[in-house]
């Protein structure tokens, strides 16, 4: 559900139910993507040039700091800020050089357990399925065995 296996993290998973029952569940109208849409939006209202289809070769560093990125044709983006929403060893292990990142070694990343994820769905249907709730999770038969087999 977080990621996490509930067996070496309960206390993660305590949180889950607070959140959920004490803030609430909260649905982006019209889907998901009106999230990245508004984003790009509001970006572009700030000045702010997105590329897409552009595959970033590395993570340029300077002076410990991200400063840009390398495209993979050789192109570097200078920028005030780098944000990689993707997977953080592959981030680490493939985007920076060791030497750029002092607290996360190949050593370490080798080490690091990579969690597992949930499969969500947000689905509008015109049937209705008394079966269900309005917000359902659904378990396997046997949940130790899951997480001994990841």
């Amino acid at each position: 559900y977080n990621g996490s296996s509930p067996y070496r993290v309960p206390a993660t998973f305590a949180l889950i139910p607070y959140a959920e029952f004490g803030l609430g569940a909260w649905y982006a109208k019209g889907g998901i993507y009106r999230i990245p849409e508004a984003l790009a939006r509001l970006a572009g209202e700030l000045g702010v040039e997105l590329r897409t289809d552009a595959r970033v070769e590395k993570i340029v560093v300077e002076n410990r700091r991200a400063v840009g990125v390398r495209l993979a044709g050789g192109e570097v983006l200078r920028a005030d800020a780098v944000v990689a929403n993707s997977d953080a060893v592959e981030t680490y292990r493939s985007l920076l050089d060791e030497e750029e990142r002092k607290s996360f070694s190949n050593r370490k990343i080798e080490r690091t357990e990579p969690s597992s994820s949930g499969f969500v769905l947000l689905l509008g249907a015109k049937k209705r399925f008394p079966q269900l709730a309005h917000h359902n999770i659904f378990f396997s038969d046997d949940y130790p065995a899951e997480f001994d087999a990841m």
